[in-house]
Formats: C-alpha cells, sequence, structure tokens
C-alpha cells in the first residue's frame, strides 16, 4: 500500500474525534500529517514488523495506520473514554482488534517496552501538562518517537537540547503546517492553520 492509497483508506473509513474535548486539547491529527509521519516512520525501518505504542492516541489515527502498513502490534494508550469508544469502532471497522492493544489510562503512567513511538500529544496549554512530559514518557517507552510539537522558533531551539538532557539523541525534525477545523466555541473561522514540529528522537542504549 502506498501513501496515497492509504490516505484514501482513511478518508473513506476513519472517524475522528466528534465532540473533542478541549480540556484534552483534541485536536485531530489529520491524514495528511498522519500518512506523511508514519511513511517516514516506515521508511527509516520503524513501522514493519514492529511493536508500536500509539501514546495519547485519541481515535488512533497513528497506530491504525502503522497495523495497515504491516506493524507487527499496536497498543493504543488514551485517558479519554469517549475517544476510547470511538477508538475501538475504528479498530473494528479496520477489521485490527486482533493485532491491538487499548489502555484506558493516563499515558504519563503507562509502562511498557516498544520499538517506536507514534504521538500528537497535548501541548500543555489547558492543564500545564504538556508535549515536554509525555516526550519524556515516550523516550521511555520506545527505541524510537515520532512525536508532534507546536513549531514554534523557541521549541526548535528548546526540545531538541531537551532530548539530549534527558539521556535520548534527536535525530531530525521538520515543520509543516496542521489544518485545524473549528471545534470549540472560541472558533470564529472554519479552520485554522498552525506550524507544527515533527520530531525523530531515539533513546541511548
Amino acid at each position: 500500500m502506498n501513501r496515497k492509497q492509504l490516505a484514501i483508506l482513511l478518508s473513506r473509513e476513519y472517524v475522528d474525534f466528534q465532540k473533542p474535548i478541549l480540556k484534552f486539547e483534541q485536536y485531530g491529527t489529520t491524514v495528511d500529517i498522519a500518512t506523511h509521519i508514519v511513511f517516514r516512520a516506515m521508511s527509516n525501518g520503524d513501522i514493519e514488523g514492529k511493536n508500536i505504542v500509539d501514546l495519547c492516541s485519541g481515535p488512533g489515527i497513528f497506530g491504525i495506520s502503522a497495523l495497515l502498513l504491516g506493524a507487527r502490534t499496536c497498543t493504543f494508550v488514551e485517558v479519554d473514554p469517549k475517544a476510547v469508544e470511538l477508538l475501538k469502532e475504528n479498530l473494528s471497522r479496520f477489521g485490527l482488534m486482533s493485532s491491538s492493544s487499548v489502555c484506558l489510562q493516563d499515558a504519563l503512567d503507562f509502562t511498557g517496552e516498544f520499538d517506536t513511538c507514534l504521538m500528537n500529544p497535548p501541548f500543555g496549554i489547558q492543564q500545564g501538562i504538556g508535549d515536554k512530559q509525555f516526550l519524556k514518557k515516550a523516550i521511555e517507552l520506545a527505541t524510537t518517537v515520532y512525536s508532534i510539537h507546536d513549531g514554534s522558533e523557541a521549541n526548535r531551539s528548546f526540545l531538541p537540547k531537551y532530548v539530549e538532557r534527558i539521556g535520548a539523541v534527536p535525530l531530525d525534525y521538520y515543520i509543516t503546517r496542521l489544518s485545524i477545523k473549528r471545534s470549540f466555541t472560541f472558533h470564529k473561522k472554519k479552520t485554522y492553520s498552525h506550524d507544527i514540529m515533527v520530531l525523530r528522537s531515539i533513546r541511548e542504549i
């Protein structure tokens, strides 16, 4: 399956947040962003035959994409029960339940050992617990981490240094634009566009 075929399949079958919850910063990852990240991970040998963890998974677009591209297993970790219901519906729709595990719990309390982590965590605007803490947890869980962060100039400088400080290696990152649909009452426009940073890190072994 190539990226275009995966994008078409996800666009047709995958169901994103229907009633996103602001305190969890439930801004869905678009099909375009998810497929770009997962195919990049696959080209680096981090998907096929690997055990994946989709941290802060929401309805599961990263893990579902990874499984469709040949991941051995995927564990989805999500704190919101409604999102977990939607995730299970998506897994059933794609016929992926047998290769999936779903954990309803705070990602920061989760433990395990995986090959690859894929995540779009909360940035910490609403609750003060943000992507830095989730990135640290992801590096504890997986050998290789692909993570989404705010794309500010400050983050581009800070996050690679932070990864080094916690004993990991920031391999590379790129900046792209995430399209956000009107989801909450304070949104006045139909869509917004926001710079995001996609960071690849590896744990020192």
